[in-house]
């Protein structure tokens, strides 16, 4: 049982673990930064004493971090904190652990947790597990590592807690630094070893942190060091529970056991960034559950007097017929390395199923549109409102929010007694991240399926997801979310009025900054959602008379719900969730954006210099880089002397007003020694400190000088001459690029000529319009999801050769560049194949072979 008291005996199978550094007097923690231990006098408290106070604040910490921590409980925690009968040696390791955590081994950690080593042999036990990976480094290796992390202008706050953790350590001792985890899906060890390949986003600090580890050349880099936290482990669970309830409450425990974890192990000296747990967890404030309370909706009142009734059988007829439509869609879609008869089976079980909801009073009450199935929901064969997806506990925690704030209802059943009243559906019904491109089948199903359903509120999960259900697409989510609107939506044969109710993904922010502020917009929106469904139940029973006049009865429904939201300053709260959660994403871009900035500009108003200033910052570089001529003659040369003088008189008054930082012959010696073929700007601004430069060039030379593992502040005039000039070449041919690309795609070609039109470019997709000899002209759109097109340097080229039995790509070498799940032999692009490869590619090889076809000669 997890609250129960484990034998320590139990803790010496751990294996491989570094032996315990000298003992460190504990009156080192009052300068270790944020920490759990803050009176050094506490030292000679008791186990109970010491393990009542580190939950508490454990919880505090959370609670500020706006984490629900109602299901964390001290017994449930009890494997994690001191027992009573722990002796003087265990309770000063965890009062270090607690203080100074970089400097306690996982040798001494052994000796308070229960924990093993993570080896690549290990089986996959059921359930998730938690996890935390170490690397062990000397004083001096971290100072230097933190160094110069502080060069590249990171200012992560572990920085300076590592740093007071080091405070009175000797250069060669050494210190553990570690990042907490969960997995289900892999064991700790593989996904660990997992998370090692593959290219790492910059300016995270988990990468930064690895990026200068393997940098130190160890013989240990390569060794990947994860231990189990044992008491994590979930499989008990399984004994108890039935499928569906224990993969949600085995997701709820490991994200609780994950959370207290991290707080526990020190927040601030740990690679990790977020609070943790895969479920979004919030505790609303005071105010948002008054909000709701003073509106008083009565939805399960409300739900629980009345009776509904099963969809009609010629709804779930018309439904049966979408399905065929999508599988047919599927196969079309998937290549067939990914297309699984799973995925197929799949919606032929459940896509009627959470379609066709009850009915109230012979309407739909709400449908939810989801983007995508995903791969867990076709592993364990549910439907969404039955699985344990985090976005399914997502939604449903934040319905039991509302309902808490309505009545006494017993959150268990009465849910499911309003979620038979929820319509459910995906836009896309096969796994994967789909293309952000507007699929114009998927949209036409998606339309159908509402007209067959008509729910009166329609409750959209993303960004794309409302696209599909507008006219045209959008973009701009954060506008659109909490504003309600009605939309006619169907297809040619049948439409049908209904509100719209936008909203971001569950899943958005889960596992990246976890912001309070996303956390309490989000809960703003279900609290619309709550009160429209109130509104609807409501006038469905006393307006009997607007049920005919279908667009009459939403307009009504809509009227009603926002004056009772205006009612209790709805408005307003969403107004500012928004401005909050705007300031966070604005903040976030600026950070990114400006990573090479100095502290000291860094301290300065963050609105200063907008995301937009720096794309103005580039154009006019290249403009400058445009009006200002290039060096001519080798260095030392008669002709580099003659043009450096001509230079000196020149009537370019940007150029003159630059050279007056120069005397006469100050220009004349600095001009003979530049590189041939250098931009003048390039050498003026290599005189520079690179902190005066355009913040846009500043990021730009930060990049290349991280690719050449590079010290800025170290740099050279002749260095830094040589980036910014490489920088200038990259930003003029990514210019020329842009330009030769929409050409492309507003140039007409003819079918004849595209054996000499090159079709590669840097992401994969092509574009390009060509007329046929019948004079109409199509799109010919290669998705960005095919290689064949992707350039892999600057001289690569792709061509098409049209020949009878299909298409082939050409390399600027001649060689045919095949598909990856083709036979690499003959003909590139079958036959066949074309309709599945590109937009209107069959068309296009018509044309072409129309062209070829000989014609009769007249006399």
């Amino acid at each position: 049982m997890m609250g129960q008291s484990r034998r320590r005996s139990g803790r010496s199978h751990s294996v491989e673990i570094s032996q315990a550094p000298k003992f460190r007097p504990s009156h080192r923690s009052s300068s270790a930064g944020p920490s759990l231990i803050r009176n050094p006098d506490e030292s000679f408290e008791t186990s109970e004493t010491l393990r009542v106070r580190i939950f508490r604040d454990v919880k505090s910490q959370l609670d500020s971090r706006g984490v629900d921590t109602r299901p964390m409980t001290l017994s449930s925690m009890n494997a994690f904190l001191p027992k009573p009968h722990d002796n003087e040696l265990r309770r000063d390791i965890f009062r270090r652990f607690l203080s100074v955590p970089i400097t306690v081994s996982d040798h001494e950690l052994a000796q308070i947790f229960r924990m093993k080593r993570s080896r690549n042999s290990d089986g996959l036990q059921k359930g998730p597990v938690c996890y935390y990976r170490s690397w062990s480094i000397t004083k001096q290796q971290l100072q230097t590592m933190i160094q110069g992390l502080k060069r590249n202008l990171f200012n992560f706050p572990q920085l300076e807690s590592w740093t007071s953790q080091l405070r009175g350590m000797d250069q060669h001792e050494r210190v553990w630094i570690r990042y907490v985890g969960q997995t289900a899906s892999f064991t700790p060890f593989q996904r660990c070893a997992k998370s090692t390949k593959g290219p790492k986003a910059r300016a995270i600090l988990s990468n930064e942190f690895k990026r200068h580890y393997e940098a130190l050349d160890l013989d240990r880099a390569k060794d990947v060091r994860v231990f189990i936290l044992c008491d994590t482990g979930t499989s008990w669970l399984f004994k108890k529970c039935s499928s569906g309830l224990l993969a949600r409450s085995n997701g709820r425990t490991a994200d609780s056991f994950e959370r207290f974890l991290i707080t526990l192990f020190g927040s601030s000296s740990l690679l990790n960034t977020q609070a943790g747990g895969y479920r979004l967890s919030f505790n609303p404030s005071t105010s948002e559950t008054t909000m709701l309370s003073t509106i008083g909706t009565t939805v399960m009142h409300t739900v629980s007097q009345s009776v509904s009734k099963n969809m009609d059988s010629q709804i779930k007829a018309r439904l049966s017929a979408i399905t065929v439509i999508i599988c047919d869609q599927i196969r079309r879609k998937l290549p067939k390395g990914e297309l699984t008869e799973a995925t197929l089976q799949y919606v032929n079980n459940h896509y009627v199923k959470q379609a066709a909801s009850e009915t109230f009073h012979a309407h739909c009450i709400a449908a939810i549109i989801g983007e995508a199935v995903t791969e867990q929901a076709i592993r364990e064969n549910t439907r969404f409102f039955d699985g344990s997806s985090a976005s399914r506990d997502t939604i449903i925690g934040y319905l039991e929010e509302c309902l808490a704030c309505e009545s006494s209802f017993s959150t268990s059943n009465d849910l499911d007694d309003l979620l038979r009243l929820v319509s459910f559906t995906n836009v896309f019904h096969w796994p994967g991240q789909p293309s952000r491109k507007p699929d114009s089948e998927v949209k036409k199903i998606l339309h159908t399926h509402l007209a067959a359903v008509a729910p009166l509120l329609t409750i959209t999960l993303s960004e794309r997801t409302l696209s599909n259900c507008l006219p045209r697409a959008t973009r701009d989510l954060l506008d659109k979310i909490g504003t309600a609107r009605m939309e006619c939506v169907g297809d040619d044969a049948e439409k049908t009025w209904t509100i719209l109710l936008p909203q971001y993904h569950p899943g958005y922010d889960a596992r990246t900054d976890q912001s309070t502020s996303f956390r309490r917009l989000y809960f703003q929106c279900w609290i619309q959602v709550w009160v429209y469904i109130d509104t609807a139940l409501t006038v469905l029973i006393s307006e009997p008379n607007l049920t005919a006049d279908r667009y009459s009865l939403c307009r009504y429904i809509m009227a009603c719900a926002e004056a009772r939201l205006e009612a209790v300053g709805f408005e307003k709260a969403l107004s500012n969730a928004k401005k909050a959660f705007a300031e966070r994403l604005g903040s976030k871009a600026r950070a990114h954006a400006k990573r090479s900035f100095s502290e000291t500009e860094s301290t300065a108003d963050p609105s200063s210099q907008p995301l937009m200033q720096l794309v103005a910052e580039k154009r006019a570089y290249l403009d400058k880089l445009d009006r200002f001529p290039k060096t001519f003659g080798e260095p030392g040369s008669q002709q580099r002397a003659k043009w450096s003088s001509k230079q000196w008189v020149t009537n370019n008054k940007d150029l003159q007003n630059a050279l007056k930082i120069f005397t006469k012959q100050e220009w004349k010696s600095y001009a003979t020694n530049i590189p041939a073929g250098y931009y003048v700007p390039v050498c003026l601004d290599a005189l520079k400190e690179p902190t005066n430069l355009p913040q846009a060039i500043q990021g730009l030379l930060h990049e290349k000088a991280v690719e050449r593992n590079a010290d800025i502040a170290m740099m050279t005039t002749d260095v830094r001459c040589e980036m910014l000039q490489a920088i200038a070449l990259d930003m003029v041919q990514n210019r020329e690029r842009s330009k030769k690309i929409k050409k492309r795609k507003e140039e007409v070609y003819v079918i004849n000529t595209l054996d000499k039109l090159d079709l590669a470019t840097w992401t994969g997709k092509s574009t390009f319009k060509c007329e046929g000899i019948d004079g109409t002209v199509r799109k010919i759109i290669f998705p960005n999801n095919r290689s064949l097109f992707r350039r892999k340097s600057q001289f690569s080229r792709r061509m098409l050769e049209f020949q009878d039995d299909g298409i082939s790509v050409k390399n600027e070498h001649g060689q045919v560049i095949y598909p990856l799940d083709s036979p690499k032999v003959g003909v590139g692009i079958p036959i066949d194949k074309l309709d599945e490869f590109a937009e209107n590619l069959k068309w296009l090889w018509e044309q072409a072979m129309a062209v070829r076809a000989p014609v009769g000669l007249t006399m």
